[in-house]
């Protein structure tokens, strides 16, 4: 856009005030503004006809005030990972002599150990990603304070304006920071389940790995659930020989009782409801075939609830995932036309920034919501192998997205 000198004069004081953001020092957001400096405003109008985006175009080409850490090492993919993990455990491994029942315990702890690799690697993996993201809202927060910080000098702002700025790029370094504890706590979390002797450096596969599809319906994967669940079949297995070994009409008689005695106490809650247990047919094979029978109907209730909140689960976050990800796509729109505006000179520089920091909040959710995805697709297929749910994974809590940011002044 050629330089007017009339368009200029017409608007002199803020043309001026963005000249001379070029020609002072770059401080933090931590320093204190300086005084406000005599301003030369023929001089001013000269010197931002040579800028053609205004404030950005001079904070941009000043050195960032943080930087992600470089990628480096070997890649660190997740069959890599349970693969060092399981070498560090040799008693899971059968031996010669394993009988079946031992190989099938071995087998569920090796399975219950992929899976908190899965989880752990996930975790590193997801902070790394975080930690990406706090950077670049800290350089945003922090351009935005060194704008404000140049536009209080030249007098356009006031220091409760800056303020404002200075506190939100403080917030965002310490958000940052704690994204970068978060990333240490992961890696060495991960670290610990191979006895590794250092976290890394690690090289990421891109994100996030394909798992094996779900295919089914609902009853469908109750039953393979159900199936694969070894302590859940051993319970009915015993519940079946211990009502085997009674009589028909004993087994018949009992829920009979059962079924008048729960009826009696609900009609009248302060009555007594007392079993008969002195009288034929109840006898101590009764009472154990009535404990097996009530522990594997626990046991199947169970697993198919757990894998019905699982499955609830996984749907939930795979309908928040699209409607994030239209959000995001729907940011990265009003940043692009904010950019056009704004090199235009139809919108100012804090819608700028204020559309940038909304682009970078649907970014984390986006990649918040698809990490939780994964983790609960992960959750059914581990349900559907017949192991126990993990702790941790659940939770039907929507996403946050931050507020819109408000701008310092325009």
């Amino acid at each position: 856009m050629p330089f007017s000198a009339r368009a200029a004069a017409r608007r002199w004081p803020v043309w001026a005030g963005l000249a001379l953001l070029g020609a002072l020092p770059l401080a933090t957001p931590a320093q204190t503004p300086p005084d406000t400096q005599p301003l030369d405003w023929r001089q001013a109008n000269d010197t931002v006809g040579r800028f053609l985006r205004g404030h950005l175009d001079l904070i941009k080409g000043e050195p960032a005030a943080s930087a992600a850490p470089a990628p480096g090492g070997p890649l660190l993919d997740l069959a890599t990972a349970r693969q060092w993990a399981l070498a560090q455990h040799p008693e899971l491994f059968e031996r010669a002599d394993s009988g079946p029942a031992q190989a099938l315990a071995l087998r569920r702890e090796r399975q219950a150990l992929a899976m908190q690799v899965a989880v752990a690697w996930s975790q590193a993996l997801r902070a790394d990603q975080a930690l990406a993201l706090a950077l670049r809202q800290q350089d945003a927060a922090e351009s935005g304070a060194e704008l404000a910080r140049r536009m209080l000098q030249v007098g356009h702002f006031s220091r409760a304006q800056w303020l404002r700025e200075h506190g939100s790029a403080l917030q965002a370094r310490l958000a940052a920071d704690r994204a970068r504890q978060e990333t240490v706590g992961a890696r060495e979390s991960l670290a610990r389940l191979w006895n590794a002797s250092a976290p890394g450096p690690w090289t990421w596969p891109e994100p996030w790995p394909a798992l094996s599809p779900v295919a089914g319906d609902d009853e469908s994967l109750q039953t393979q659930a159900l199936q694969s669940h070894t302590a859940t079949s051993l319970a009915r297995l015993q519940a079946q020989r211990a009502r085997a070994a009674l009589p028909p009409a004993t087994w018949a008689a009992a829920r009979q009782t059962l079924d008048r005695l729960a009826a009696q106490a609900i009609a009248s809650p302060d009555a007594p409801a007392i079993l008969p247990t002195q009288a034929p047919p109840w006898n101590h094979d009764l009472e154990q075939a009535l404990a097996a029978e009530q522990a594997a109907r626990s046991s199947g209730s169970s697993v198919r609830s757990q894998l019905r909140e699982a499955l609830a689960l996984w749907r939930l976050r795979q309908a928040q995932l699209g409607t994030l990800e239209r959000i995001a796509q729907a940011q990265d729109e009003l940043v692009a036309d904010s950019q056009r505006r704004y090199n235009g000179m139809l919108q100012s520089t804090w819608e700028l920034l204020a559309s940038v920091r909304e682009q970078l909040a649907a970014q984390e959710a986006t990649q918040a919501t698809r990490h939780a995805l994964w983790l609960a697709h992960l959750q059914v297929l581990h349900l559907l192998a017949g192991g126990d749910p993990l702790p941790g994974l659940g939770g039907t809590q929507a996403p946050r997205t931050p507020d819109t940011p408000s701008s310092a002044g325009h």
